[in-house]
Formats: structure tokens, C-alpha cells, sequence
């Protein structure tokens, strides 16, 4: 884990090992390493040094298990990405953004939402479902005018200053549509507001 010739933040090592071309990246690395139980990077570099330090503190099998050289190349066992869409689900609710997915998986130490997408050839959208949530509302496609206007209406009501940089927020938190779909079906902004407002 650590470089002869650097420290042991992700950036000296991820370089270190990209001098060496046998050597997986530190993507790879903090994949397999940091993954398992919301590990991070460096409750793992500080587990690296007290084995190198005093293996005679740890279980002899896992050390062994842990420091017999290994085939990068092989894929570590996988978890099928719908477990992973589950415990996100049974952490975060239903209802899962891509940008909260995301936030969480990196506290968890759980494959990216790319990741997921590319092991199963399927939409977020998709996976979600599958998984037994609820896609992102905002996402859907051809909303009316009256549908869009009882978002606005919701979203004046607890804002009645009506600033878009508030909607931002709001419709993310409530998988309202797109500020740009507002404009879309009101012809601007202050269109909206002015014939949603009560």
C-alpha cells in the first residue's frame, strides 16, 4: 500500500502504481479494499500498515488471505447490482436521484450508478424498478401544462418568493419537473409563477 518512493494518500499511490505496469489501478485497488462494509480509503491504508507492522496482532489465515499475491485480472465476486440498488433503497427511500445514489454509494463503498448500468446493460430508470423503487418523477416525459402547474402551485405555497435557484432544490426533493420544463409548458418562468401563484 505504500510506495517506496511516495506517501500513502489515494493520489501518491494511484500514481506509484501507474509506473508500474503490472500493478492494478488504485480504481481497482479502492474497489476491492474500500467497498466492503462503507470501508475508506484510509481506514484501509491504516489497516495495511498495522499488518505490515505487527502481523502478529491480526489472524494469521487472514493475513495470508489478504497478502497472497493476486490475479487482478480476475473479477472479485460480484454482488448482483439490484442488491446494491435494495440497500440503497432501504437506506435512502423509494425515491432515489442519481446525484443521491451517488453520494451514498460513496459513503457505503458500493459501485457507481456507471457501474450498475453497465454490468446490466440497463437505465437507472430500469434498475430502480427493478429493485423495487420508485423512478425519479422528474425524468418523466410529456407532462401537461396542468400537471406542471400543480408542482408550481406546491412549490409557491411553501416558496412564495418563487426564485428558480429554490425550485432547483425543491424539485429535486419533491421529483418535480425540470425548471426547463416549466418554462417549456408556460413560456417562461415568471409566466409560471404569475398564473400558478394563489
Amino acid at each position: 500500500m505504500q510506495a517506496p518512493d511516495g506517501g500513502t494518500t489515494f493520489r501518491a499511490v494511484e500514481e506509484w502504481l501507474a509506473r508500474h505496469p503490472a500493478a492494478p489501478s488504485g480504481a481497482l485497488i479502492r474497489q476491492r479494499l474500500c467497498r466492503h462494509r462503507g470501508g475508506s480509503w484510509i481506514e484501509a491504508v491504516s489497516t495495511v500498515l498495522a499488518v505490515l507492522h505487527d502481523p502478529e496482532g491480526f489472524d494469521p489465515a487472514w493475513v495470508e488471505a489478504v497478502t497472497a499475491p493476486r490475479d487482478w485480472e480476475q473479477p472479485a465476486d460480484e454482488t448482483n447490482p439490484l442488491d446494491h440498488e435494495r440497500a440503497a433503497i432501504d437506506a435512502l427511500g423509494p425515491r432515489i436521484t442519481t446525484v443521491r445514489y451517488t453520494a451514498w454509494a460513496r459513503i457505503a463503498g458500493c459501485p457507481t450508478m456507471a457501474t450498475l448500468q453497465r454490468r446490466t446493460g440497463k437505465l437507472w430508470s430500469e434498475l430502480l424498478t427493478e429493485a423495487g423503487g420508485t423512478p425519479n418523477a422528474s425524468k418523466i416525459k410529456n407532462r401537461s401544462r396542468a400537471e406542471v402547474g400543480e408542482y408550481m402551485t406546491r412549490f409557491l405555497a411553501e416558496h412564495p418568493g418563487g426564485s428558480t435557484a429554490d425550485y432547483g432544490t425543491w424539485s429535486r426533493e419533491n421529483a418535480a419537473p425540470s425548471r426547463s420544463t416549466v418554462v417549456d409548458r408556460f413560456g417562461s418562468w415568471s409566466a409560471a409563477v404569475d398564473a400558478c401563484r394563489h
